[in-house]
């Protein structure tokens, strides 16, 4: 599909967000500059300018001007409003990045017992390793309020898909080498494929200008046929 068409699919616009919220466009645009809610996954200017936190500026196809938020954001904009009518803009910031923390944290915590073992923020014992735990917590409040989560998580509804979607990444890049091994054996094939498939499910598509760069493409397009072909060798 073109730019356009996949803006259209899976984003809304600034004034669309404002609507579904019932606040004025402004009210989110000074939210968004206060640090109390996530940024746009998108925005193009000059109809030839596509960029992202994630990906910087590229030239894209003639496209409409303007902010593209997933539509999850109007849960976490409505989030903000309810938590800027009884304090302050300074502990209102402080009050919805210790939210986000927490739930980011457990979220971590639940991951590491089952997923995958996230050895840089827990101990053998389940303790966590504060310096570590603290950088992961860090970035995952930056990467939310750029926007990061809107163009690449599927559905951000919550601290706990977020994460999900992350760590479901960092596994697959770690036993797949970031998508570049070539060779599996059946054993080792079996284990990836759930994963390639999870990974579909709770990532974008991507659009199709940074589609070729993506995860999605590097960890799912390319590397599901490699894998399906062992799986395939081996059941002959």
């Amino acid at each position: 599909m073109t730019l356009n068409e996949y803006l259209s699919h899976h984003f809304i616009t600034l004034d669309k967000l404002s609507q579904r919220c019932n606040v004025p466009s402004t009210k989110i645009s000074q939210l968004i500059q206060q640090r109390l809610v996530m940024g746009p996954a998108y925005v193009v200017s000059q109809s030839s300018i596509l960029t992202s936190h994630v990906f910087g500026s590229m030239p894209c196809e003639t496209t409409t001007d303007g902010a593209y938020f997933h539509p999850v954001s109007e849960r976490w904009v409505l989030h903000a409003i309810d938590v800027t009518r009884s304090m302050d803009e300074s502990h209102a910031y402080k009050a919805l990045k210790n939210i986000f923390r927490e739930n980011y944290r457990i979220a971590l915590e639940n991951l590491n017992g089952t997923l995958w073992r996230l050895t840089d923020c827990f101990a053998d014992n389940g303790a966590i390793i504060s310096t570590a735990m603290e950088t992961r917590l860090e970035e995952g409040w930056d990467h939310y309020l750029y926007g990061s989560f809107g163009l690449c998580v599927a559905n951000p509804e919550s601290e706990a898909a977020i994460v999900r979607k992350e760590i479901v990444q960092e596994k697959l890049t770690a036993l797949s080498e970031n998508g570049s091994k070539a060779s599996f054996t059946n054993a080792e094939a079996q284990q990836l494929l759930p994963l390639i498939d999870e990974y579909a499910v709770v990532s974008m598509p991507f659009s199709p200008v940074d589609y070729p760069i993506s995860s999605r493409k590097r960890l799912v397009d390319d590397l599901r046929p490699r894998v399906l072909a062992v799986m395939n060798t081996k059941a002959r």
